[in-house]
């Protein structure tokens, strides 16, 4: 508008007043009445002056309208340029989203990831993804559930098969694992999204309750949207007491809204059935999670801790994997002594226990150390003594071709020449002997005899490992004995409050 008044300005300052009639008005803006007051010479001076502002005003206008069409072409082009970008911008986002899930879901052919679209929020949820790649755990790695174990293996099985979909085969929506803290809930978490071959979305509260308003639900929304096309799709919600812990009136109203939308998406009007999509939630509060949630999650299954002994020893055979036991190790025995002990707790029993033999091994490692430096050193001691005795060497062996020019040289081996060379390094420090040998280690290299004094000096080299020779053996960590097991237990105990 400022650069409309800039030029058209002058051009509005130009014009003058007109009288109905047709008569221009003065330079001072006097319009005269009637027509006795002026002459037929003053009417052609106002003819003349209208006609010379009309032909000044037709440039003006032009460069007006050019400097319009101008500003109006520049601000076209900047806007059709910026929307150029982004849509280049989507299109690499698009393609990189498409290669990610590709990856993160090699196994699922029956997507067609390249008719699909998915918007920012989606693909930022789709950073969530786990892939059964990146997890080992399986339900043969979990032991003293009994039929638990099966039963929620079939839940999973039936509520991510379009197959029973198709064949009307009820499965729930939702599946919520509780019980105290250390049973195995999350393990059966990563079993599932191991094993179920379904999509399977880790949601993290950082990701779904944002700073911004509105950013939640939006969140909320993509979670789903994404799972819906990814069907077969697990969304898993870890402490979920946290995130659906019952409404109150005191709770933030954005909080309220973003549990509202996830309740309408997960079960609501536009949910689409078809698509299996299933909810997995696992609490230790059971009894904080608001009871609309609790109605969404009709499969509710308690882990509890191992109660008999058999179950007990189950969980130690598959964590025993893991470790090196010695022989004659008891695990029966040791399940009798962990009455009360959840599945975490017996996994902290053989970290305690391996305590002893790992400081046992530390404690070899420090004394194998301390054994290689003073061997090191006495190499490089004697590797200068070896420098040393090629210097005095060809010391003497110059001598001699110098006081036996006329005279035949006497043959004398290379042992009468060490034997010489020791002497004389005898009446030496070893001091002295390192000092000259780091001066002479090169001349000793190229020394004809070199091999034969080092060989006299350091005696016969130590074979390596490849071939036979009497190398350190690698140190091996002991095994878990019966008597740690006794003494992690007894440590356990005391440990345990009153």
């Amino acid at each position: 508008m400022d650069l409309l008044l800039d030029v058209l300005g002058p051009v509005v300052l130009q014009r003058r007043p007109v009288a109905a009639d047709g008569r221009a008005a003065t330079a001072d803006g006097y319009i005269p009445r009637g027509g006795g007051g002026h002459s037929t010479t003053t009417r052609s001076a106002h003819g003349r002056e209208s006609d010379h502002s009309s032909e000044s005003l037709g440039p003006v206008l032009l460069e007006a309208t050019l400097r319009v069409a101008l500003f109006a072409g520049c601000v076209y082009t900047s806007v059709r340029f910026t929307q150029f970008l982004g849509k280049l911008k989507e299109r690499e986002d698009q393609a990189a989203t498409r290669i990610f899930l590709k990856a993160k879901l090699p196994s699922r052919v029956d997507i067609e990831m390249d008719r699909l679209h998915f918007n920012s929020h989606e693909m930022a949820v789709a950073q969530d993804i786990v892939a059964s790649s990146d997890l080992e755990t399986t339900f043969d790695m979990i032991g003293g559930l009994g039929d638990l174990r099966d039963e929620i293996m079939d839940i999973v099985t039936l509520a991510c098969s379009r197959e029973a979909q198709l064949q009307g085969v009820g499965a729930p929506r939702g599946i919520l694992l509780s019980g105290v803290p250390g049973t195995g809930k999350t393990m059966l978490a990563r079993a599932i999204a191991k094993e179920s071959g379904a999509t399977f979305i880790n949601v993290r509260m950082g990701a779904v309750q944002q700073k911004w308003v509105g950013e939640g639900e939006k969140m909320v929304s993509a979670i789903f949207s994404l799972a819906n096309k990814l069907a077969p799709s697990i969304i898993f919600i870890d402490e979920i007491d946290c995130f659906m812990r019952t409404r109150n009136v005191l709770e933030q109203d954005h909080v309220v809204r973003v549990k509202t939308e996830f309740m309408t998406l997960w079960d609501g009007l536009l949910t689409e059935r078809s698509r299996p999509v299933m909810v997995l939630g696992t609490t230790n509060r059971p009894l904080e999670i608001d009871p609309a949630i609790l109605r969404r999650l009709p499969r509710q299954f308690v882990v509890g801790l191992p109660e008999t002994a058999d179950q007990r020893e189950q969980i130690l055979q598959l964590i025993a994997r893991r470790y090196r036991l010695s022989d004659g190790v008891d695990l029966g025995w040791v399940a009798a002594q962990t009455e009360g002990f959840s599945g975490s707790d017996l996994d902290a029993l053989f970290q305690a226990a391996q305590t002893v033999p790992a400081r046992e091994f530390a404690r070899a490692l420090r004394e194998n150390a301390r054994e290689e430096r003073t061997q090191a050193q006495a190499r490089a001691d004697a590797a200068a003594a070896a420098a040393a005795a090629a210097a005095e060497a060809e010391e003497a062996t110059a001598r001699r071709e110098h006081s036996s020019r006329t005279t035949p040289a006497a043959n004398l081996d290379a042992a009468a020449v060490l034997r010489e060379t020791v002497v004389d390094l005898g009446r030496r420090t070893m001091g002295a002997a390192r000092n000259v040998g780091r001066m002479a280690a090169a001349a000793a290299e190229g020394h004809p005899q070199g091999d034969a004094i080092l060989r006299a000096i350091l005696g016969p080299a130590r074979p390596s490992a490849e071939e036979g020779g009497g190398t350190r053996p690698a140190l091996q960590m002991r095994g878990i004995s019966q008597d740690d097991f006794r003494a992690a237990l007894d440590n356990a105990k005391q440990q345990q409050p009153l």
